[in-house]
């Protein structure tokens, strides 16, 4: 679901290439990707923190897109804004099971 996730900011990238930050935006996907497919390999412990903690971190991202510190132009008006509190939920839900060890 993070790969997922992270994807869909490269469909708005590619499809608005010419908006300043776009390779950036990129780059952090490919940042979350690459976290999600390691998770398939570790302790499920570990892996649930470290999800948590990347959906967390995705949810910063969003943000940093509505306070245009990254390109608010490259995803819908409302997106951010869902995505975020989505991640944050997500976030919770990974950490839970680590909770009630």
């Amino acid at each position: 679901m993070l790969a997922l996730a992270a994807g869909i900011y490269v469909g708005f990238a590619v499809s608005h290439p010419d908006i300043a930050g776009s390779g950036l935006v990129i780059a952090l996907a490919i940042g979350f990707f690459v976290i999600a497919a390691l998770a398939t390999t570790w302790e499920p412990g570990h892996a649930l923190t470290t999800l948590a903690v990347a959906w967390a971190a995705h949810g910063l991202v969003d943000l940093a897109h509505i306070v245009d510190v990254l390109p608010a132009d490259i995803a819908p008006i409302w997106y951010p804004t869902a995505c975020a509190i989505y991640d944050v939920c997500i976030s919770g839900l990974c950490y839970l099971p680590v909770l009630k060890r």
